[in-house]
């Protein structure tokens, strides 16, 4: 992994402490593998470590930019204890399946906090990117499921299996009833998805779907049993679905 951490001073009682976290694949020769795997932060130039690093210190510094907007536009907010707000961004491949490469990345952001407490105010950002090895081309939503597919139906059929992240942890399994519980008329359909070999799931903010006291990821996820009729032929043949 290749990690990159910096301390901004945004004014004399809030400090930002930003880090970095991403694969170290630099000895992969597969260069359209790569723009893939960087492609979020990194604008294509020589792979090396000098070229990521001095990447992920741009990253850093547009960052502490906004996060200064944030104090200016908050009448220079100073708080009367000492604060350390936490801004972290990680890209991690996930698996590979079937030829199939699932990469994250999570950007989380902790404001009016001290490390190892309860804060006043958190976000979490989970997106997934997925790439088909073989084709050597991203895989969209709708390379995998049906283009038909009735968002608002599929997701208030029954399910209640739903993963509730915030931060890089895993998430907690909690149960909603979408029939009852959600906040909007009408699901659309998901910012973001991915699988495993048994599962696929959908990700949206926890706020656009639920009440939630956090900007959290709900991952809304179904058995490839109950998919069968929605995915694509390519890919029920790629993951050996029956």
């Amino acid at each position: 992994m290749i990690t990159y951490e910096e301390s901004f001073k945004l004014n004399d009682s809030v400090v930002l402490a930003y880090s970095s976290i991403v694969p170290d694949w630099l000895a992969l020769k597969d260069e359209v593998l790569k723009d893939f795997i960087y492609e979020d932060f990194f604008v294509k130039a020589e792979y090396d470590l000098a070229n990521i690093e001095d990447a992920l210190k741009k990253k850093a510094k547009r960052e502490f930019h906004t996060y200064q907007k944030i104090i200016n536009n908050n009448l220079n907010y100073i708080p009367s204890e000492k604060e350390e707000w936490i801004a972290e961004h990680e890209v991690k491949i996930e698996s590979a399946i079937h030829d199939y490469l699932i990469v994250s990345t999570t950007h989380y952001y902790c404001l009016g906090a001290v490390r190892g407490t309860a804060s006043d105010y958190h976000v979490t950002e989970i997106t997934y990117r997925i790439f088909d090895v073989r084709k050597k081309i991203k895989v969209n939503l709708y390379d995998v499921v049906n283009p038909s597919i009735n968002w608002n139906q599929l997701i208030r059929s029954g399910t209640d299996r739903t993963l509730f992240r915030t931060g890089r942890f895993k998430g907690v399994n909690i149960k909603v009833d979408y029939n009852k519980d959600t906040t909007v008329e009408k699901i659309p359909e998901p910012p973001s998805f991915y699988f495993n070999k048994e599962k696929i799931y959908f990700l949206y903010p926890a706020l656009d779907l639920i009440d939630s006291e956090r900007c959290a990821v709900l991952e809304i996820f179904k058995n490839f049993n109950d998919m069968k009729s929605y995915f694509s032929m390519e890919f029920k043949k790629r993951m050996g679905i029956e």
